[in-house]
C-alpha cells in the first residue's frame, strides 16, 4: 500500500512527458507539412519520394520547372511522366491523361522556342488517339502560332 501513492504520480508524470513529447513531435510534422503545402517545389518533390511511379507528380514537378525557368529540369520530369504513364498496368484513362499532360507540356515548351512543326508532330497523335481537350485546345493554339509567325516574318511566305 505504501507503494501505490509514489506509483501514481510516477506514471501521471510519465504519461504527461510522452504527451509532451507527442505534441512536439506532432507540431515538428506540422510544420514541415505546411512547408510543403506552402511550397508547390517542395510539395511536389515530394510526392515523388512518397509515390515515385506516379505520372501525375512529375507533370506537376515539371510545371514548377517551367515557372521557374528551369526547362532542362521541365523537360526531363515530363519526360519521365510520359514513360511511367506508358506502363501497361496502368488503366487506360491513367495512360491517356499521363501522357496527354506530358506531351501537351513538351509541346508548349518546343512552341515558345519557335519549333511549331515539331511540336504540332509531338500534339497530333494525342490529340488523335486520347481527344484529351487541354491537347487539342495547344494543338490549335500552337497552330495559329505558327500560321501568325510565318505571316509576319519576312520571306516565309
Amino acid at each position: 500500500e505504501s507503494s501505490t501513492p509514489t506509483t501514481l504520480p510516477s506514471i501521471m508524470i510519465v504519461g504527461k512527458v510522452l504527451v509532451v513529447a507527442l505534441l512536439v513531435g506532432w507540431s515538428a510534422t506540422t510544420a514541415t507539412q505546411v512547408y510543403r503545402w506552402g511550397n508547390s517545389m517542395a510539395l511536389w518533390q515530394q510526392a515523388i519520394r512518397v509515390a515515385p511511379l506516379k505520372p501525375r507528380p512529375w507533370n506537376n514537378l515539371g510545371a514548377q520547372y517551367v515557372i521557374r525557368g528551369q526547362e532542362p529540369f521541365a523537360i526531363h520530369a515530363f519526360q519521365t511522366a510520359t514513360r511511367l504513364a506508358q506502363h501497361p498496368r496502368r488503366s487506360a484513362m491513367e495512360r491517356a491523361v499521363g501522357i496527354s499532360v506530358a506531351q501537351t507540356n513538351l509541346a508548349l515548351l518546343e512552341a515558345q522556342h519557335g519549333e511549331f512543326d515539331r511540336a504540332l508532330a509531338r500534339l497530333a497523335p494525342v490529340r488523335n488517339l486520347y481527344q484529351f481537350s487541354e491537347a487539342i485546345a495547344a494543338y490549335e493554339w500552337i497552330s495559329r502560332q505558327h500560321t501568325l509567325t510565318k505571316q509576319t516574318t519576312p520571306g516565309s511566305r
